[in-house]
């Protein structure tokens, strides 16, 4: 109790003595969990995220300039999908928590500051785009959707998730504000894009939508199939600053470290390689 641990069993204390391999997932544990879109591609141009953490001051950039959706409509509809596919409230600093929190998701929290950002007013948005249902993220899918019914009566569904997978269900593309067909070498350059982005340590989930001609009676028949690829976000949850330390102290009482995510190999490489649970080239990523 003075070390601050309160401990159910005792022999889990007892077995923990005997540990030789310690599992640990990565986001929240090995990373801080306070995630934050700092790049978004979207028809084959990037977009660079300024700020700090959930706090919604900061701004969207295209070649040094500050742009918004009047300045360069291409980040429209990513700033369509982070507000729309999204069940995160952000809490403003108060007397007890000095800075923005997230109530929910922090990957829903990450694209909410985002939306708010790209001069987006995300409550209007809401109001005028009613939500008539949502398919929740889980781990079989790796993605959510979100479906909502705007103003003119069109019915869209809005959806983010792990980019391969949202890619792999998307037949056409929004490029020059215009939706074309995927074509292979869209999905090559997209896939590049990806491993690029994971190789700098991001996380990076997919965006896409898809108008559909009337309310869904079944939300799990084909609405996420022959879906629009809107563009690719990347997040950047940076590692725990005494992670290391302690992945070097597990390592000298004998203990093997394992990382555990449902991120890119990529992006699970680079953050284990940051915090010493990857030492060699001879280390694989199943």
């Amino acid at each position: 109790a003075k070390r601050n641990v309160v401990v159910k069993r005792l022999s889990s204390v007892e077995t923990a003595g005997s540990m030789t391999v310690l599992c640990v997932d990565k986001t929240g544990t090995i990373t801080s969990g306070e995630m934050m879109v700092k790049k978004i591609w979207a028809a084959g141009k990037i977009f660079e995220v300024t700020g700090d953490g959930y706090s919604p001051d900061g701004y969207i950039s295209f070649d040094g300039k500050k742009i918004g959706r009047r300045e360069d409509p291409t980040i429209s509809k990513p700033l369509e999908v982070s507000a729309f596919c999204n069940n995160a409230t952000l809490n403003a600093p108060s007397d007890r928590i000095g800075r923005w929190t997230v109530l929910g998701d922090p990957t829903d929290g990450a694209f909410l500051v985002f939306a708010g950002k790209g001069d987006f007013n995300v409550s209007k948005a809401l109001a005028e785009n009613q939500r008539i249902g949502l398919i929740p993220f889980s781990s079989q899918r790796r993605m959510m959707t979100s479906v909502h019914r705007g103003p003119d009566g069109k019915i869209t569904a809005y959806t983010k998730g792990a980019s391969l997978e949202v890619l792999k269900r998307c037949t056409c593309i929004f490029y020059d504000n215009d939706r074309i067909p995927l074509t292979d070498e869209f999905r090559r350059v997209i896939t590049k894009q990806i491993d690029d982005f994971a190789s700098d340590g991001f996380r990076v989930l997919g965006m896409a939508t898809k108008v559909l001609p009337n309310e869904p009676a079944d939300l799990s028949q084909g609405v996420e199939e022959d879906m629009t690829f809107v563009g690719l976000a990347a997040l950047l949850d940076p590692p725990r600053p005494k992670v290391e330390a302690a992945v070097k102290e597990a390592r000298s009482a004998g203990i093997r470290v394992i990382m555990l995510t449902g991120d890119h190999e990529l992006t699970a490489y680079s953050i284990a390689k940051k915090v010493g649970i990857i030492t060699s080239k001879d280390q694989t990523v199943v």
